[in-house]
């Protein structure tokens, strides 16, 4: 059970990070504006390394109803990692 809670926040997660970057609120790194933009949200100010981002989205890029099979399927076919 709590792997399957892990994962569904790890999926949370994977939404938040894409609707952050669809909002332009990612600091994405690079060359800083002139204009100081802290209203930029960086990975590892929410504590979350490149590889979880990237993993994270992976999930939420699962469709719903095939991401509830694969979290109910014994043995569990997605592992929390990080």
């Amino acid at each position: 059970m709590a792997h399957v809670i892990s994962i569904r926040c790890k999926r949370r997660i994977g939404e938040k990070i894409v609707d952050i970057k669809e909002n332009g609120k990612m600091d994405v790194g690079g060359n800083p504006d002139p204009i100081v933009r802290v209203d930029r949200v960086k990975l590892a100010d929410l504590g979350i390394t490149p590889d979880q981002s990237s993993n994270y989205q992976a999930m939420a890029a699962i469709p719903e109803p095939v991401f509830d099979e694969l979290v109910k399927a014994k043995p569990p076919v997605l592992v929390p990692r990080g």
